[in-house]
């Protein structure tokens, strides 16, 4: 028989053409190559973790012979036979048997080349999926700190889901908060008098004292203190409608 090696896929056990038969010994070797890992990895096992070499493999007893369609004992046979020839090394404890593939590199001269080549794949692909994460993670911490949300719609001015904002510099007062004062009762005058002294008085405010979550519930409270002030303090007749003196107000002072 020629020598060398050739490549046998893994999916050769499971491919829907081939019956669904109980192995020969010469199939149930090349199983055992196949399930072998290839590089050093964790399995689960009945109490914990295993942890794998490469060329090593770890089954119950009967979990191989479900997948040989075998009897155990034969299953325990076979394998003894191996570890005679000095084809494998095989120990058992409570929980699996553990298998030791020798000359396991031999079987898998092709395979170098090719795992290290797959390495090299997922290695670059799991760095990219990194970096790709941390471009997002980086991109939503810049649009939260620019007032957007995460899908980039843009949040209203002032306002920030997870932390506080100062009021902008070039804050103005938008023309629906201007609608509900004047709804709230202020008058045009009263509106632009308290968005000036709003503006100033937050703009000087150190600290985290300056820092609201949402700058239009704090426009809304201070126009309600405005105006439950001004229902206290003022009498009948003092202002008109424009927040100005009236003439009666200013001649009973006169």
């Amino acid at each position: 028989m020629a020598g060398g090696t050739f490549a046998v896929s893994r999916g050769l056990f499971d491919h829907p053409f081939f019956a669904d038969e109980a192995f020969t010994e010469r199939e149930a070797w090349v199983w055992l190559l196949a399930e072998a890992a290839w590089k050093p990895r964790r399995v689960r096992g009945r109490y914990g973790q295993i942890e794998l070499e490469r060329g090593q493999l770890a089954h119950a007893t009967r979990f191989i012979a479900v997948k040989w369609k075998w009897s155990e004992a034969r299953v325990r046979r076979f394998l003894a036979r191996l570890k005679s020839d000095a084809m494998i090394d095989a120990v058992a404890d409570a929980q699996t048997t553990r298998i030791t593939i020798c000359n396991y590199d031999e079987y898998q001269k092709m395979n170098r080349v090719v795992d290290a080549d797959n390495d090299a794949r997922n290695d670059a692909q799991t760095t990219l999926a990194r970096r790709s994460n941390d471009a997002r993670s980086t991109l939503a911490r810049r649009k939260e700190e620019k007032g957007e949300n995460i899908e980039g719609k843009e949040t209203p001015i002032g306002v920030s889901k997870n932390r506080g904002l100062r009021l902008p510099s070039d804050w103005a007062l938008p023309k629906d908060l201007a609608d509900w004062a004047l709804a709230e009762g202020l008058s045009e005058f009263e509106v632009r008098r308290e968005a000036d002294k709003f503006r100033d008085y937050w703009h000087n405010v150190p600290g985290k004292g300056g820092i609201k979550l949402d700058w239009s519930l704090t426009w809304k409270n201070w126009v309600r203190k405005a105006v439950e002030g001004r229902k206290r303090t003022a009498a009948p007749g003092i202002r008109d409608a424009s927040g100005n003196l009236t003439n009666k107000f200013l001649f009973a002072r006169g």
